[in-house]
């Protein structure tokens, strides 16, 4: 059984998370005569599996989605809509990355007083971002 505070520390998550954790009921612990939170091993277990989750930038919705749930079948689909999300990120970041390595060179071209291949005033290097990355009026 691990106290609460000995849990955070070794998932390095807050006590604040375990209780809200608790609190949203993906997660039960313990009390003893001392009050304190004790989590058995199927509750330690469960931690593990939600800080991998939240390492892989699952909101906690859909974490809660796939834990209160006993039919597999929402838990496939709360995975596979994340697995989509995140394949959208990737071209997003995809994109922003050949842009700024792209911005890097013509940079660099100017500091080497070379003449830039692509002006960058022609927008050439930003239009595939732009439709992705919103930008506000007036910047």
């Amino acid at each position: 059984m691990l106290r609460i505070g000995e849990a955070a520390k070794i998932y390095e998550i807050s006590n604040r998370t375990l209780r809200y954790w608790e609190e949203m009921g993906i997660l039960k612990s313990t009390r003893a005569e001392n009050e304190y939170r004790y989590y058995d091993d199927e509750n330690t277990i469960r931690i593990k599996q939600i800080v991998l989750l939240r390492k892989l930038k699952m909101p906690i919705a859909d974490i809660e989605r796939v834990f209160i749930t006993s039919d597999f079948s929402v838990a496939i689909d709360a995975l596979r809509g994340h697995l989509e999300n995140l394949k959208q990120d990737a071209g997003l970041y995809f994109s922003l990355i050949t842009t700024v390595e792209e911005l890097i060179r013509y940079v660099e071209c100017l500091f080497q007083r070379i003449r830039p291949p692509i002006p960058m005033t022609s927008g050439h290097g930003f239009r595939r971002i732009r439709s992705a990355v919103p930008i506000a009026s007036g910047q």
